[in-house]
């Protein structure tokens, strides 16, 4: 991969995508399922499926507000196959705003896969730590950019 373009695609992902972890439904064994996920938002078509074809994922056409707005489109990586991995471990270096979620999320997944999780349907339920991840990325979320805000 060419580093401008990971350069440019960390860039993208730091203003106008998402690195999160989604809570999902509980399995038969009580436990809740934890999703990493990668989104990137935009309404041109043609970046989104440049960005999927270096690492996989799957367009969505968001509806609109109204009929004043253009339809807007949702790239999203899943963790199941190594999508989410294998973007955040090629842009965390260009990362300048995300870089504390794209952190967890990586030793999240690295954790899961230490335990034979990646690759496969089985939803082995959460350690401790993937837990304290999981909501540590959901944190930084909602409060990464009061985190220094004085007001």
């Amino acid at each position: 991969m060419i580093k401008t373009d990971l350069a440019y695609i960390a860039g993208f992902l730091d203003s106008d995508g998402c690195i999160t972890v989604s809570w999902g439904r509980k399995t038969k064994a009580g436990h809740r399922i934890s999703v990493p996920l990668v989104s990137f938002y935009n309404r041109d078509l043609k970046t989104l499926e440049w960005i999927k074809s270096i690492f996989g994922g799957k367009i969505y056409n968001k509806p609109r507000k109204d009929r004043t707005h253009s339809i807007a489109r949702q790239l999203t990586l899943r963790s199941q196959n190594g999508e989410v991995l294998n973007c955040l471990k090629n842009v965390r270096p260009y990362l300048r705003i995300k870089y504390e979620q794209a952190d967890c999320v990586i030793q999240l997944i690295e954790s899961r896969i230490k335990r034979g999780w990646l690759g496969t349907s089985k939803h082995l339920p959460p350690t401790s730590e993937e837990t304290t991840l999981a909501e540590k990325t959901q944190w930084l979320n909602q409060n990464r950019y009061f985190k220094n805000d004085q007001s």
